[in-house]
Order: C-alpha cells, then sequence, then structure tokens
C-alpha cells in the first residue's frame, strides 16, 4: 500500500539527530510515572470488574487490556488505559452478516410509545420503503449482528438484552453503564483518602470512560468497551495475510490468527469487528530485529499532537497511525528498511503515505480488512485542512 520509492533513500543524519532529540525530550514515558499510574489503576478497576460481576455474571471481571499503553506505543504520560470487558459464560453465536435480511426490531411499526423509550442517541430513520415507518441505518462494512437463538446458561435466558434473537449493543452498553456507576458509587468509599473515581462523559468510540483523580499524581482515565471474543476460527472473508506478502512471517500469522476476531458493542445495533487482541499480538515484538518501528510510530504520533492536530480535536487518531505503520511494514519488509538509522526516511514515507491517503482518496484501509476505510466517518474538511498542515510540515520540518 505505501509506496516503495524511499527504498533507495539514504537517511538524513542531520533529521535523524532531530527525531533522536525530540524522542528523547518528548516521546518517551516516565518509567516512575507509569509505575505509578499502574499502582493506581490496577486495583481500581479489579474492584469495579469484581463488583460488576458480582452483579451481573454475564460481565467477566477479567478485561482484556488494549490500546497503546499496553502495545508500548503510549507517548508523553501513561495517562490513559483501555479494556475490553469480556462477555462470559456464552455458549455459540451465530454471527449474521450485515448483508442480507435488514433487522427492523419493530421500529418499522407507527410510531407509539415504546420507540419514545428508545434513548435519545440511537438514530432511528425513516426506512426507504415506507418512509412514514421507521427502522435504523443500514450498517457498515465490518459490522455485525449477533443472533442467538439457544440460550442454555442460566445467566443469559433473560431476553433484557435481546431483540428478536440478537444481542443487542445500545442494550449491553446501558446495563454495563449503570452496574459501572453503581461499582463507583461502593468502591470510593474503600479508596485511600483523596482518590476518588468518576464516570466521564467523554466520547470516545464505543467506551465508557472513568477518571480516577489522586492527590500526588495526574488524573487518569480508563476506557472500557463490552466486547465478545469469539472462539471461532479466523474468519473466512478475511483475506489476510495479504497477496505476496513478506511481512509478518509464517510464524506470526499462525500466532495471530489464533488470537482471532472479535466484537465490540459499538453502534447501538451492531457489533463491530475488532482486531485488537490480533494487533497486540503483531506489535508485541514488532522490532525484535532491532529496528525503529514502534519509535518511527511514536514520533508519528507526537508530531500530530504537536503540529499536525494541535489545538484541536485530532481527527487523525492513534489508529489511524497504527494501521500506516502496519502498511509500511508490509511495504518494507526488509530488516535493513528499519535500521536504527532509517527513522527519518521511514517517517516521511509514513507521513506521505497518510497524506496521499487524504488527498487522492479519502480512504484509509484497515490493515487487516482493507475493506473498511478508517476514514469513513472523518470530517473531509477537517482531513484536508490537516494533510494541509502535514505538507507544511514535509516541506519545513520543525520539532519546537
Amino acid at each position: 500500500m505505501t509506496t516503495k520509492e524511499t527504498d533507495n533513500e539514504l537517511p538524513d543524519k542531520k533529521l535523524n539527530k532531530d527525531f533522536g532529540k525530540y524522542f528523547a525530550g518528548e516521546v518517551q514515558i516516565n518509567h516512575e510515572d507509569t509505575d505509578k499510574s499502574l499502582e493506581i489503576v490496577k486495583p481500581i478497576v479489579n474492584e469495579i470488574l469484581k463488583h460488576i460481576n458480582e452483579k451481573d455474571g454475564r460481565f467477566s471481571r477479567l478485561a482484556s487490556c488494549v490500546g497503546s499503553f499496553w502495545d508500548h506505543l503510549k507517548v508523553g504520560k501513561a495517562d490513559e488505559f483501555d479494556m475490553n470487558v469480556k462477555l462470559h459464560h456464552i455458549n455459540t453465536f451465530h454471527l449474521q452478516s450485515t448483508t442480507g435480511i435488514r433487522r427492523r426490531y419493530g421500529f418499522d411499526k407507527e410510531v407509539t410509545e415504546e420507540l419514545k423509550k428508545i434513548p435519545d442517541d440511537i438514530n432511528v430513520v425513516p426506512t426507504d420503503e415506507e418512509p412514514t415507518k421507521f427502522g435504523h441505518p443500514e450498517p457498515d462494512v465490518g459490522y455485525h449482528y449477533l443472533e442467538w437463538k439457544s440460550r442454555t446458561h442460566d445467566l443469559w435466558k433473560e431476553s433484557d438484552l435481546f431483540m428478536n434473537d440478537d444481542l443487542v449493543p445500545f442494550l449491553v452498553n446501558r446495563l454495563f453503564k449503570n452496574l459501572l456507576c453503581d461499582a463507583i458509587l461502593t468502591i470510593n468509599g474503600t479508596l485511600k483518602p483523596g482518590v476518588n473515581v468518576q464516570k466521564t462523559s467523554r466520547v470516545r468510540g464505543p467506551a465508557t470512560a472513568i477518571k480516577i483523580t489522586s492527590p500526588d499524581h495526574h488524573d487518569i482515565l480508563v476506557d472500557f468497551s463490552v466486547s465478545y471474543e469469539c472462539d471461532a476460527p479466523w474468519p473466512s472473508y478475511i483475506k489476510w495475510p495479504h497477496d505476496d506478502y513478506k511481512w509478518p512471517n509464517k510464524n506470526k500469522v499462525a500466532e495471530i490468527k489464533c488470537k482471532g476476531v472479535h466484537l465490540v458493542a459499538k453502534k447501538p445495533f451492531y457489533w463491530m469487528q475488532s482486531f485488537a487482541l490480533a494487533e497486540r499480538e503483531l506489535v508485541k515484538d514488532i522490532d525484535v530485529d532491532n529496528g525503529c518501528r514502534k519509535k518511527c510510530h511514536r514520533i508519528m504520533k507526537k508530531l500530530r499532537d504537536d503540529f499536525w492536530c494541535k489545538d484541536q480535536t485530532p481527527v487523525l487518531t492513534s489508529y489511524h497511525l497504527k494501521n500506516v505503520l502496519f502498511w509500511e511494514c508490509h511495504s518494507h519488509p526488509e530488516k535493513k528498511s528499519w535500521a536504527p538509522n532509517m527513522v527519518s526516511v521511514r517517517v516521511f514515507s509514513m507521513t506521505k503515505y497518510l497524506v496521499e491517503r487524504i488527498d487522492e482518496k479519502l480512504n484509509l484501509p484497515q490493515y487487516f480488512y482493507p475493506e473498511v476505510n478508517l476514514f469513513r466517518h472523518k470530517h473531509k474538511g477537517q482531513l484536508k485542512a490537516t494533510a494541509k498542515k502535514i505538507k507544511d510540515w514535509l516541506k519545513e520540518p520543525i520539532f519546537n
């Protein structure tokens, strides 16, 4: 996906020196700060999940650690942590593709008092077939229904989280948020003086966020997402690894496929397929050859924060930049391309690729499933404005 033009480029010694100073001074996180953050976060998260599990055993007390911190891709302070809370005691779901029969869940009926009970943030729209009746928007590529007709475990015999035979994300998230608020009320009375936990109003994808404040440490945000980790083999419709691939190696491919795909309760009615565990496995020893892949990625994240998206909510996310890194590794699989002295070449190559995907395509394909365009819900004007800032930076790189 990324261009191979940079294979013959020589490292820029001055830029490498500038990048080295920038990395040491602005990008690397403080290990003492990290240890302190973990010391605060872990017991609180464990108590929250324990409380939720005791109230409703469908939510596991074990969470999968995902995101930048756990992948060792965090920049700046250790102030954000991501957790996937797994649904528990599930037998076999039928993963219903978003193609085919469109679910209505009764919303195609005339507007009634029942429809008025639907939360305000759920988009209920007129159907194409009958504009006076209601349904919900067609799903994007990469989203699924979860159909579960045979619910044998006692915990799942209740129908409170189902519409017809589908496990519905907004019902799951609503229950989880209520349990989370109850857990916060319970544990706040047991914490050290000055330590406080509160649910935040921050909206970040499907996650529900809490903020932990402590008198002798900076605030910490923890994002919880509810997920279903599929035990099924790697889905046949996901054609990965890509044709003629040379990266990663075959052993790593096998390890990643064992991690599988899991589903996150993101959209109100659809579960988003997620590769978080597969991505973590891919990143885990990505620099086993003493390469500079993680370093380049972290530099780009900091450049985004300091220059490309400064003073605004970043239209470019860490996940966008992670997929740019994966495509760069795919296009430049050779060890020599990621030697420590190639930082300037790789950062510039990935940055130019990012601009190209905005200017020419408005399409950044997801690495594991390229049918998904990671820019599809981003504001086009903001993307274009950010691309201009990046091009200006490329003409005259600055680091302060």
